[in-house]
């Protein structure tokens, strides 16, 4: 991982199934020794590997620079050119690595300066020029409290149980009751009878339904709507929109 000679452990993948699906002692080697190497920056940098990646694929070549900066490449050979052709999914893996770095070097009072592609990039895929470039400064920066959860951080592939999950245990989608009293007190001044702004209507069943995804988008997912939150919609009643929504969008006459 370390371009010119020298390593910090790396999170490897394991081939086949271990006892009870459990992590081999090698896979779990670099959670063990994470933050236990004497340069500040390998230190900073056990921690960083330890990111989500795509497919476990951890595509980070770093170059040591200095006493105070490295840079960050991606090793070409862990690109995933079948399902990511453009390395969306590479990039968005350095980006989280470089989130870690900046976060244990902050741990131990370091600043990071992090200057994405500083040779500049072809916005199609990535290539032998640099992911980014970090510069450390002793700045007394402050410790980021997500810190502490780094080495709790799980994914799990167990086996789940083939049953269905019990009726009482499943979350109950608001009604259209509920639904329809919140888009008459939050939408109708924009969207009623005497006004219809953008050409939408809500104030009838069948025009609700119409505007079913419309409203959720607005209201729950990009929380646009209403306007400003004029009309005061709370978080209660927009949780309320988007499990009718999911739901189905049964309309009750």
């Amino acid at each position: 991982m370390l371009i010119g000679g020298g390593v910090v452990v790396a999170a490897g993948s394991v081939g086949g199934f271990i006892a009870l699906n459990g992590p081999s002692e090698a896979a779990r080697e670099p959670w063990k020794k994470a933050g236990q190497y004497a340069d500040f920056r390998r230190r900073a940098l056990s921690y960083a590997l330890l990111a989500p990646n795509p497919h476990n694929r951890q595509p980070w070549l770093v170059r040591l620079e200095g006493e105070d900066a490295l840079t960050l490449y991606c090793d070409l050979a862990r690109r995933l050119p079948a399902t990511d052709p453009f390395d969306r999914q590479i990039t968005i893996g350095c980006g989280a690595f470089l989130e870690l770095l900046a976060k244990a070097a902050a741990q131990e009072g370091y600043q990071t300066t992090i200057s994405p592609f500083p040779e500049g990039e072809d916005m199609q895929s990535l290539d032998q020029r640099p992911v980014a470039h970090v510069l450390f400064t002793k700045a007394g920066s402050t410790p980021d409290p997500l810190f502490a959860h780094i080495l709790a951080r799980r994914s799990n592939k167990e086996v789940y149980e083939p049953k269905d999950v019990a009726p009482k245990v499943q979350a109950t989608p608001a009604t259209f009751a509920q639904v329809k009293s919140v888009i008459d007190q939050r939408c109708l001044s924009c969207h009623g009878e005497q006004v219809q702004m953008k050409n939408v209507r809500l104030d009838t069943p069948e025009s609700i339904k119409l505007h079913a995804q419309n409203v959720y988008q607005q209201v729950s997912v990009t929380q646009q709507m209403p306007m400003n939150n004029v009309t005061g919609i709370t978080p209660e009643e927009r949780q309320w929109v988007a499990s009718w929504y999911l739901a189905g969008a049964k309309v009750e006459p």
